[in-house]
């Protein structure tokens, strides 16, 4: 997937850098309507897990079982994943999480740990890229930003520890006032 993502991020950057912002703008607040609809829908449906998943975790392993046709589908979450997050700077919340609770039946915590560490793969690999091609980051707040996620993952931690996994849920699926079953 990270892979994918990697390369398809080059390509989306290039196609972004001959489109006007206008342009861009209007791309992002479609992904964003679209995303919104979706999320909507599946609430109002009360489509909270998948029983029509393509990859499937071994009961036994906690892994899931590698095919060419999983592996395909992985690589493809990645590819547009990659190719959004090139293009407007989406992807991990946006595509990946959506991706995986419609083609695989990882529970709510192993699609957010996945789309986490994608985007941290990807986002560090955006920025080696970028600085390999003349890019100054502001160190003072590139440090700041990495030491303020990293409270904020502590903080998460803390926090989801002492929460069950329904609180996560009617938390991040809020859209209907928190009613929706984990």
């Amino acid at each position: 997937m990270v892979l994918a993502a990697a390369v398809y991020l080059l390509i989306g950057i290039r196609v972004a850098s001959g489109l006007p912002q206008a342009w861009l703008l209007g791309l992002f607040a479609g992904v964003l309507l679209i995303v919104a609809g979706a999320i909507v829908t599946a609430i109002a449906r009360r489509e909270i897990c998948n029983d029509k998943a393509w990859a499937h975790l071994d009961a036994a392993s906690g892994r899931f079982h590698w095919t060419w046709s999983i592996a395909l589908l992985f690589a493809s979450i990645g590819a547009i994943t990659g190719f959004m997050t090139g293009l407007l700077g989406v992807g991990g919340g946006f595509v990946i999480v959506p991706a995986l609770r419609r083609f695989t039946d990882l529970t709510m915590h192993g699609i957010v740990a996945t789309s986490l560490m994608v985007i941290a793969l990807v986002g560090s690999g955006g920025v080696i890229a970028a600085v390999a091609h003349g890019a100054n980051l502001p160190l003072m707040m590139t440090a700041l930003f990495a030491v303020a996620t990293g409270i904020g993952m502590l903080l998460g931690r803390k926090l989801a520890a002492s929460r069950r996994a329904t609180y996560s849920n009617r938390l991040f699926n809020g859209a209907d006032g928190g009613r929706t079953p984990a």
